[in-house]
Formats: C-alpha cells, sequence, structure tokens
C-alpha cells in the first residue's frame, strides 16, 4: 500500500522534479592508488624512525650535566642513609649495607653513561686509524648530543678534510711526477742532442758520425741502396786564422756549414769531423749527382770568398767522393777511407776540385 503523499510533493512530481530536500548526498569515492616506490621507502622510513626507541634524555646529555646529578645523587643517598640511621638504631647496618649499594649505583650510572660511550669511540677510532690509507668513520656516534657526539661530529670533519688533502696531495703528486718526467726527457734529449751536435756550426760532429754511419752503412746494403760519403777539407785556412784572425775563421767554418746544408737534402747527415774538416752522408744518391752538387758548392764558395775576404787571402775547398755501389765497401770505415783518399788525390792535383764523381 503506497502511503500518501502531500500536495507540495505531489506539485514536485507532476512537474518531473524530484523532492531532494530530505535525501543525504553520496560522495563518489576514489579509487585507491598503488603508492610508488618513492613514496613507498619514504613510507617505511617514517614508520622506522617513529617505531624506533626514544633517545633517553640523559643518555645523550652532556657530561657536566651528568657529573652534576651523579654528585647530587650521592648527596640525596648520602643524606638518605643519614636520616633511616638517626632514626633508628641500626646505623651500622644501614650504612654498611647502604653506603656500598649507593657507591656501586653511582659507579653503575658513571660507567653508563660516561666511561662506555667514550670506550666505544676509541674503539670505532681504532678501527678507523688501522686502515692504510685515511678515510671517513661513519660509524662514529654523531647523532649523539653530548660531548661524545660533539667529538664524533668534529673527528668526521677533520676526516674529510683528511681525505680531501690526501686526494689533492696525491694528484699533485701524480702532476708532479708528470712534469719531472717530461722535463727529464726534454733534458735528456736536448743533453744528447749537445752531445751530438758541434757547437760552432750545429752540425753533427765526431760522436755523431760514429754512432751513425755503420748502422746507415747496413740499412743501405740490406736495402740495396747506394750511400755516397764525401769527406770535404777546407784549403789554406790557416792562412785566414793567421792573417784574419780565428774571429774571421769561425766565420768562414759557420758559412760553409751553412752552405752544405742548403745545398743537400733533407736526408742527408752534415758532420763537422773536427778542424776545417766536413762529412757529409748521403744515402739513396747516386755518385753522379753527389758529384755535380759538390761542384756547385765549390762555385759559390768561391764566390763568397771573393766577396768577403781579401784578395791575398784565399782558400778553397777539396772534396773526395765514395760509393757504396761503386766501390763496394764492405763497411762504414772502408767507404769512409775511401773518400779520405780520393780527397787526398784532390789536394796532391791542386786544391778546390771534387774527386771521386
Amino acid at each position: 500500500m503506497l502511503a500518501p503523499c502531500n500536495s507540495r510533493g505531489a506539485r514536485n512530481s507532476a512537474s518531473g522534479w524530484a523532492d531532494t530536500s530530505n535525501v543525504t548526498p553520496q560522495t563518489a569515492q576514489p579509487e585507491p592508488v598503488a603508492p610508488s616506490a618513492r613514496e613507498g621507502a619514504l613510507t617505511e622510513k617514517t614508520e622506522a624512525v617513529e617505531s624506533a626507541p626514544a633517545t633517553r634524555p640523559w643518555n645523550d646529555a652532556p657530561l657536566r650535566s651528568k657529573s652534576g646529578l651523579l654528585i647530587v645523587l650521592a648527596a640525596i643517598g648520602g643524606l638518605f642513609l643519614g636520616m633511616a640511621g638517626s632514626g633508628s638504631g641500626f646505623t651500622v647496618w644501614l650504612t654498611a649495607i647502604g653506603l656500598p649499594i649507593l657507591i656501586l649505583s653511582l659507579v653503575a650510572l658513571s660507567r653508563k653513561w660516561a666511561c662506555e660511550p667514550v670506550e666505544r669511540l676509541a674503539e670505532r677510532l681504532d678501527r678507523a686509524v688501522r686502515s692504510p690509507r685515511p678515510t671517513v668513520p661513519h660509524d662514529l656516534p654523531t647523532e649523539r648530543r653530548d660531548d661524545v657526539g660533539q667529538i664524533s661530529r668534529a673527528i668526521v670533519k677533520l676526516a674529510e678534510s683528511a681525505v680531501r688533502d690526501y686526494h689533492q696531495v696525491k694528484q699533485l703528486r701524480r702532476n708532479l711526477e708528470t712534469r719531472v718526467a717530461t722535463s727529464t726527457k726534454a733534458a735528456t734529449r736536448h743533453l744528447r742532442r749537445m752531445a751530438m751536435r758541434d757547437p760552432l756550426t750545429d752540425l753533427g760532429n765526431r760522436r755523431f758520425l760514429d754512432e751513425t754511419l755503420e748502422d746507415l752503412t747496413k740499412t743501405c746494403r740490406s736495402t740495396g741502396t747506394d750511400l755516397v760519403c764525401a769527406a770535404i777539407d777546407m784549403d789554406r785556412f790557416k792562412h785566414v786564422n793567421d792573417t784574419l784572425g780565428h774571429a774571421a775563421g769561425d766565420d768562414l767554418l759557420t758559412f760553409t756549414a751553412d752552405l752544405l746544408r742548403a745545398s743537400i737534402r733533407r736526408d742527408d747527415c752534415p758532420i763537422r769531423v773536427g778542424g776545417d774538416e766536413f762529412v757529409v752522408l748521403m744515402p739513396g744518391c747516386s755518385i753522379q749527382q753527389a758529384g755535380q752538387v759538390f761542384k756547385q758548392v765549390l762555385q759559390l764558395f768561391e764566390q763568397h770568398v771573393r766577396t768577403a775576404l781579401p784578395p791575398d787571402v784565399r782558400p778553397s775547398l777539396s772534396v773526395g767522393l765514395a760509393s757504396l755501389r761503386r766501390d763496394d765497401a764492405r763497411g762504414g770505415t772502408e767507404l769512409m777511407n775511401r773518400a779520405d783518399e780520393n780527397l787526398y788525390r784532390a789536394k796532391r792535383t791542386g786544391k778546390g776540385r771534387v774527386v771521386g764523381a
């Protein structure tokens, strides 16, 4: 059986609108969202912190406060024993029993509050000190608010500074070793070059010839390449020194070295053997090409003498050539001897000429 409705409800129904004035609205419930991994980790961390036991305030109190508390407890205990003994007839028994209990309690508290934290700190520091390289001891009780915590935080800061200094010193040492090695190599190269070069003309010297001739001869023989050796001597050089001085003689030697450098190829080796004697090693060059090169050298040297020296001073160059292939020399020494023989022949036949081309 339907309940009668009032006129207002009838009018609302007739107009097509429902009466919602007495109906409680229902809010749509959001669907549960699964927490992300980061939120889950933060939740677990928060729960762990909340579930962790609260630190007892007197355990982290400064040593000054702990010492003061122990003194107060000792005074209160002594006062209690004195009052208890004076009000009863068992003063000796109370003192004999209560005083040791009071002392043991105070010792236990002092060990718990002061000695044990310091001993644990000393053990951790001892483990950190035994490490072969500086490390930061992360297991120190830096979260404590007492003197042990202050010492631990100071030690951690010092350890971090020591680690930074260790790595900086290590890097500086590595850089220093690199620079020393580079400088040593450069100095070695410079000294070797100085030992192999003539200081006046910057040509190779006798030592350079001794260390280069045999190896170069073996290389040319093994590859079937010809090697030309030119022995050069300056004629009447002593007259230049006696007439114009040693400075003029040095200038003439320097000019001769520059002339040889400018006339030969990059792979050729010009050498000042000593005094006014020169040697040029020319690998891969034919004896005919070498003869043309040194004939031009003699012409240029003669032109320089005419323009730079007085008419009564007329030095010249004599050149003796030898070829590894043509003369069938068995080594560098024999090749040099053949070139010296042609040089002496040039000097005996008039000087200022090329023999052996």
